[in-house]
């Protein structure tokens, strides 16, 4: 296979000067597709040993992603090469059979630092943050936690009640849907009598009559402000 020097570039911030690549001189018998150039990914890999040498990737790691390959434009899909790393969402399943997935733009996130003189959020793209620590060499020993990039894709609901907590997959959107609970951790489905007091004294007694009906409304109120400060939080 003949070789020749090329500029590999990655990205806005991340390119190889004269980087050798090999030329594909006839058809490698590939399905689907046209092959120009090729490069190894292997143990020995120039690439990989490259980039980390040039401090642009922590390690000689790669992962790959091919798409999907559908019949119709609806059902394709593009794939990605991430070097240095893993591009793909994160499942995480509990013994309790709930399977949470958390897509990877949640686990990789911009660099975002304060600026002092304005207090703007100043973002920078160029330097991404990976969200998650493996647990190996300094944090071998750590107790993993799921913190915030797990609520991104799973519901919390504490009832301090019922002393019970509750978690659901995640239905990301701007829709609002609230629902309340009582102390028994039973959604509230009815919150006012449908039976009417008598307003004079051969009935019930009036001012307990509208303390009841007063209480009840309260009680719709609360719960919806409580059911609403649980999602705005979440």
């Amino acid at each position: 296979m003949p070789y020749a020097s090329e500029s590999l570039r990655f990205n806005d911030n991340v390119s190889l000067g004269n980087f050798p690549v090999g030329i594909a001189l006839n058809n490698w018998g590939a399905q689907g597709c046209h092959p120009t150039v090729a490069f190894g990914l292997g143990t020995n890999s120039t690439l990989l040993k490259t980039l980390k040498r040039s401090s642009k990737n922590l390690s000689n790691t790669w992962g790959l992603f091919w798409g999907r390959n559908g019949g119709t434009t609806s059902f394709q899909l593009g794939g990605s090469i991430v070097f240095g790393g893993y591009g793909g969402d994160l499942t995480i399943q509990l013994q309790s059979g709930l399977s949470v997935r958390v897509p990877n733009d949640q686990l990789v996130v911009p660099n975002v630092i304060i600026d002092r003189p304005t207090g703007a959020l100043v973002v920078n793209g160029s330097a991404p943050d990976l969200v998650i620590n493996s647990i190996q060499g300094v944090n071998a020993n750590d107790l993993p936690q799921l913190g915030r990039q797990f609520l991104t894709a799973a519901y919390l609901m504490v009832n301090m009640d019922a002393n019970q907590c509750t978690l659901w997959s995640a239905n990301p959107t701007s829709d609002q849907n609230l629902v309340a609970v009582d102390t028994s951790d039973q959604e509230v489905t009815e919150y006012c009598g449908t039976g009417q007091s008598s307003p004079n004294n051969s009935g019930s007694d009036p001012s307990s009559t509208a303390t009841g009906s007063s209480a009840s409304s309260r009680t719709r109120l609360i719960a919806g402000a409580a059911a609403g400060s649980i999602g705005g939080v979440l």
